[in-house]
């Protein structure tokens, strides 16, 4: 759930790609998701820069992950990479079925939900701020990029 969707359906903005996650053990070490969540975001960035910065963005699928891997992993990867992604002006979302996030403007809505495990990267809003208010390193990264945020109790 984005509301930055249609724009980007309508400018035909909207690129994927597929990480491979399959591994010989089973389930891949959430560092090793991290370093590829890492290079998807050096593709995701000049694909950005190459359209319409505020009507692009690029989905990645994560192929071959298992479903008990989406909290255990993949949140634990997108988590560790979110800070270095806003200082780079890249906005990342996690969305898997299981997600539980809640909308911070209406809280009574599970976002971040989608039917495949899925990682999505677009150019970093100033209105962005929203999504960082408990997550101290994002928030900083955030403050570097755009400078600082409104003041608390603003949007």
């Amino acid at each position: 759930m984005c509301p930055a969707l249609p724009a980007l359906l309508s400018a035909a903005g909207l690129h994927w790609g597929a990480i491979p996650c399959g591994c010989p053990e089973g389930t891949p070490p959430t560092d090793r998701l991290a370093a590829d969540l890492r290079s998807a975001l050096d593709v995701a960035q000049r694909i950005i820069a190459g359209g319409d910065e505020y009507r692009t963005a690029v989905l990645w699928l994560l192929v071959g992950l298992p479903p008990y891997a989406y909290r255990s992993v993949l949140e634990p990867a997108f988590e560790s990479v979110r800070a270095a992604c806003v200082a780079r002006g890249v906005m990342i979302g996690c969305f898997h079925p299981y997600r539980q996030r809640r909308s911070r403007v209406v809280p009574t809505v599970a976002t971040m939900r989608s039917p495949a495990p899925l990682v999505v990267m677009r150019r970093l809003l100033r209105s962005d701020w929203l999504s960082f208010v408990d997550e101290p390193d994002a928030m900083a990264a955030f403050a570097g990029y755009f400078g600082a945020p409104p003041a608390p109790g603003s949007r």
